[in-house]
């Protein structure tokens, strides 16, 4: 982890000044920083500032931007949809995708899912961990977090896979090593469909197959759990595709 690394929401000009605050100013007071000392900032946004402190005040430190830099731009997003999980899991899932690669994660509550809803706290929460998962890895992308209401509220344009221990399908890695995918999925956003421990419901693998046209996909000959399943898919798809 970059020790020295924070996040604002702000944009990341050229001598612009930054002002830390909440989290990321206590953060800083406890690295006991000194006038003119050099510190990297994120916004999420693939850019990369360094600034010097300029001034700490009672509720926030002013830093100035000396230099900036853009990260490589990548063309084909990630994309990690997860039914509901308890909440140590989607503790789990968000920071170890965040460190994998996955560019935006879709929450929605399956038919078996012991989790329906998750609290305005909690979401708040998930976005936190999600920040400190951008500054421990050293990425430079905030990936985006959604919370669907149901199922087939799922709006966004993407090649789909769906992984259910209960039905026989092809190896995810046999699929993803087909040539037609190195040739036409680099170019568009993957996804890829985790349901629940229970599995998905007959209707929800309907409308995966119908409305999504959504392939099946085995990911390990054994029975994981809905967060090894969500990682391992992550790891395969993110291996494909930097290949």
């Amino acid at each position: 982890m970059p020790e020295n690394r924070f996040f604002t929401d702000q944009d990341l000009k050229l001598n612009a000044q930054i002002i830390l605050k909440d989290a990321e100013f206590s953060h800083l007071l406890v690295m006991k920083p000194q006038k003119g000392q050099s510190f990297e900032l994120v916004n999420g946004q693939n850019e990369l500032a360094r600034a010097l402190l300029v001034e700490i005040r009672k509720h926030e430190a002013v830093l100035q931007i000396t230099e900036t830099k853009t990260g490589p731009h990548l063309k084909t997003k990630i994309i990690l949809a997860q039914a509901l999980p308890k909440p140590s899991k989607l503790d789990f899932i968000l920071e170890k995708g965040c460190e994998l690669g996955v560019d935006e994660f879709v929450f929605f509550p399956a038919q078996f899912s012991e989790i329906k809803a998750l609290s305005p706290n909690k979401q708040k929460r998930a976005q936190a961990l999600l920040i400190a998962s951008l500054k421990q890895s050293g990425r430079l992308s905030l990936p985006r977090i959604s919370f669907l209401n149901h199922l087939e509220d799922y709006p966004y344009p993407s090649k789909n896979y769906f992984g259910d221990p209960s039905r026989p399908a092809g190896s995810f890695f046999q699929l993803l090593a087909q040539k037609d995918f190195s040739k036409t999925a680099k170019e568009t956003a993957l996804a890829f469909f985790v349901g629940p421990e229970k599995g998905f419901s007959p209707a929800e693998i309907i409308f995966l197959k119908t409305k999504l046209q959504a392939l099946e996909a085995r990911l390990s000959q054994q029975i994981l759990r809905t967060e090894t399943a969500a990682l391992a898919a992550v790891c395969l798809l993110a291996a494909a595709l930097n290949a």
